[in-house]
C-alpha cells in the first residue's frame, strides 16, 4: 500500500483475495471434486474419514483457497 499508493480494497480485488461465501459456488465445486474422484468417494464410504481432508483441499484448490471456513 505504501509503495503502490493503492488502497486495501483495490489490492484485495486485484490479487483475487476476496472470500467466496456463496454456498452454491462452494457446493458446485464440491460436486465437481466428488465426481472426479470416485475412488476416494468409495474410500470415504468404507469409513476412511481421513479422505475428507483430501476433498476439502481439492475444493479449496479449485476455488483458489478463498472459502469462508465456517460455511
Amino acid at each position: 500500500m505504501f509503495e503502490s499508493g493503492r488502497g486495501a480494497g483495490e489490492i484485495v480485488a486485484a490479487e483475487g483475495l476476496t472470500q467466496i461465501s456463496d454456498t452454491s459456488a462452494i457446493e458446485q465445486a464440491a460436486r465437481d471434486v466428488i465426481a472426479k474422484n470416485p475412488e476416494n468417494v468409495a474410500k470415504f464410504k468404507r469409513g476412511n474419514e481421513g479422505v475428507f481432508k483430501f476433498f476439502v483441499g481439492q475444493v479449496m484448490k479449485l476455488r483458489g483457497v478463498r472459502l469462508i471456513r465456517r460455511l
